[in-house]
């Protein structure tokens, strides 16, 4: 995994399925790093379509795609799969997809990032950073706090909640350059723009 990764998920609550597939080649195009469908209320079938939809637009790019929470759908397609706490426990996903499979899991406390050490998982994200409408319910990490979890991990970390284009620059000011983003992208106007701002960004604290 290279330096600075963006990671988009793509909200089947906020997004319509035609415009989940145009935001889609759209973060294809732009070679995202890692793009996650989450639908939390939509049906195995549906989510299937979807998923074999995103699957194709994702085929033979550098973009790599993952299923939020459910691992039958993660299995059946044949891509990765994000877990948080409260989901499928990490031994019985490893025992079925192999230690080899690209894995994600959400921490929110050092007893979860303690437990995440000990699973070969391809990232953790951390979060919420700032409030998030997504999660109004979790208070906010903050930065120093997601800096000191990222010492304590054995995988990369992503930061998650809340972040968006005016805010951005206070995480890559403290070096932290993979970064997860959801509202602030499924709700822009102009997508593409926003994409290649949040890109500029990131690359100019690569290079500086």
């Amino acid at each position: 995994m290279k330096k600075n990764n963006l990671y988009i998920i793509l909200d089947t609550e906020i997004l319509p399925k035609g415009r989940i597939y145009k935001l889609a080649e759209l973060c294809a195009k732009e070679e995202l790093d890692f793009v996650q469908l989450r639908a939390k209320c939509m049906n195995g079938k549906e989510l299937i379509e979807i998923g074999k939809r995103l699957r194709a637009i994702f085929k033979d790019t550098s973009t790599l795609f993952i299923v939020n929470d459910r691992l039958d759908v993660a299995s059946i397609l044949g891509c990765g799969l994000h877990v948080g706490a409260s989901d499928i426990p990490l031994e019985e996903i490893f025992s079925i997809l192999g230690k080899g499979a690209l894995v994600g899991f959400t921490v929110h406390s050092r007893h979860e990032l303690e437990y995440a050490n000990k699973f070969p998982l391809s990232y953790v994200s951390f979060g919420p950073l700032f409030r998030t409408s997504l999660k109004f319910h979790l208070k906010p990490q903050g930065i120093k706090k997601f800096l000191e979890m990222r010492e304590r991990s054995k995988h990369k970390m992503f930061a998650i909640g809340g972040i968006n284009i005016d805010n951005i620059d206070s995480l890559i000011e403290e070096g932290i350059g993979d970064i997860v983003i959801l509202s602030a992208f499924c709700n822009a106007k102009n997508p593409q723009q926003f994409l290649r701002i949040i890109k500029e960004k990131m690359n100019y604290a690569i290079h500086n």
